[in-house]
């Protein structure tokens, strides 16, 4: 059985990592009695500093259906690589402290000369390159100088990413890979939430950070004049973009009734079907996680088109708009949707994300990543 050595900054049971641990954890789960998968990880959740209590050092542990390695600020990630028998190296990011380790250790001839396969999830995107632009512009730059993603293999989870892999790592075509990000399995799904016309719950659940653009939800609620709740969830990552998602709040009309709930580690899916629409106007995400779990809550979303969730209209599970005009009409819109309307959207939606968790062709594209 061919032996996959994923290595990532943050893995299960950290949560607050983005959706990067969860793509890999989804491999995993899908594909870990083919392949024998071995991870390697910090023992500490994305923020903190000392390591998560549940986990063992010096030691690989069985979780799901891999063995994960956490690795204590003692321990040295190229001795671990050396100590380790494997096929291929799964980068599970390009930017992260491991990655950049394990390419620089490649240059130096410190690791073995086997394979590498970097998936970047998004970071190559605008809206993602657009976060401390200068200082990954830089780094980019000298890798490419000094050709540190020569005969590397990438994966890309859609021809959009794996033209912006091209253009942004100036590589040949042939060494990309095209596989679409998986979906945990789901076994069984909640009742969503009644409705009444003229009543309007909105959530809002993500990292609270610029790139996932609550400021921007904020500012185009202060055009919608029906009454609506607006909850707020995610960990408050960025003080300072916390600080004026705050002042927004304040500047509301008194018609939008907006709360921040704290942050959310697990059970989302339960939480989404509480509510009747998602507002996330994100400035890009390489798969979203999230927005998958609002379908399957049957929590309709009203997302930007910075995702591969496109034409959700089309299907009527959903939007994808860019201008806040249809945003603000949209919401207007769905504080009048009765329960008929509501009842039939939300099915729609759970039943697509259902096709999407449970898609084979999907599983079988992850499957030729390590053939």
């Amino acid at each position: 059985m061919k032996t996959i050595l994923a290595i990532s900054d943050y893995y299960p049971p950290a949560v607050r990592g983005g959706g990067a641990p969860y793509a890999l954890q989804n491999i995993i789960a899908w594909l870990g009695d083919e392949f024998a998968f071995k991870v390697i990880t910090h023992d500490f959740d994305l923020g903190d500093t000392s390591p998560m209590p549940t986990i063992k050092h010096g030691v690989w542990s069985r979780m799901g259906r891999a063995q994960v390695r956490y690795l204590s600020l003692e321990e040295r990630l190229t001795d671990i690589i050396q100590q380790t028998d494997y096929s291929i190296i799964y980068l599970n990011s390009l930017f992260g402290m491991f990655a950049v380790q394990v390419i620089l250790a490649k240059m130096r001839r410190r690791i073995p000369a086997m394979p590498i396969m970097i998936a970047p999830h998004g970071e190559l995107y605008a809206g993602a390159l657009a976060q401390k632009r200068l200082k990954k512009r830089v780094f980019l730059s000298a890798m490419k100088i000094v050709g540190a993603y020569k005969n590397v293999l990438w994966h890309a989870s859609t021809i959009e990413e794996a033209e912006q892999i091209q253009q942004q790592v100036g590589i040949s075509s042939k060494n990309i890979r095209i596989a679409p990000i998986l979906s945990a399995p789901v076994e069984e799904l909640p009742r969503p939430a009644l409705k009444k016309a003229g009543n309007l719950k909105i959530i809002f659940l993500s990292r609270i950070t610029p790139k996932k653009n609550l400021d921007g939800a904020l500012r185009m609620l202060t055009g919608v004049k029906s009454d609506v709740q607006f909850d707020i969830y995610g960990t408050q990552e960025d003080t300072a973009y916390w600080e004026l998602c705050q002042s927004l709040m304040g500047q509301l009309p008194p018609n939008i009734h907006a709360r921040y709930c704290g942050a959310v580690f697990g059970g989302q899916v339960e939480l989404f079907s509480h509510y009747h629409l998602f507002l996330f106007p994100t400035h890009g995400e390489n798969f979203g996680y999230v927005i998958q779990e609002a379908l399957l809550g049957g929590c309709l979303p009203l997302i930007s088109p910075n995702t591969p969730w496109r034409y959700l209209a089309d299907k009527r599970v959903g939007w994808d708009v860019a201008n806040e005009s249809d945003f603000i009409g949209i919401i207007e819109n769905m504080v009048q949707m009765d329960s008929k309307g509501f009842a039939e959207w939300s099915q729609n939606a759970q039943r697509y994300g259902m096709s999407i968790a449970h898609d084979p062709a999907r599983v079988e594209q992850n499957r030729n990543l390590f053939r």
